[in-house]
């Protein structure tokens, strides 16, 4: 098992995910070369899965909400 745990401004948050399974994660930036290059990485490791992108603040939230990722990479 592998656990994310991210600490925020006081809150903390942790989620325990199976090996076997893709970790989803998030990733947020305004620029999109830089979430294309972050994407790309993630790409060459199986057990991580990129699930959505956000080019803001609002929509990061939004995607948060709706997809429920494992982990966000915020930049």
């Amino acid at each position: 098992m592998l656990t994310f745990a991210v600490l925020t401004w006081g809150h903390c948050w942790a989620r325990t995910v199976d090996p076997i399974t893709p970790a989803r994660i998030l990733i947020a930036d305004d620029h999109e070369a830089a979430r294309r290059a972050i994407r790309s990485e993630l790409h060459r490791r199986h057990n991580l899965k990129v699930c959505g992108e956000a080019s803001n603040g609002e929509e990061a939230v939004q995607q948060a909400r709706s997809l429920n990722p494992d982990l966000i990479i915020l930049l």
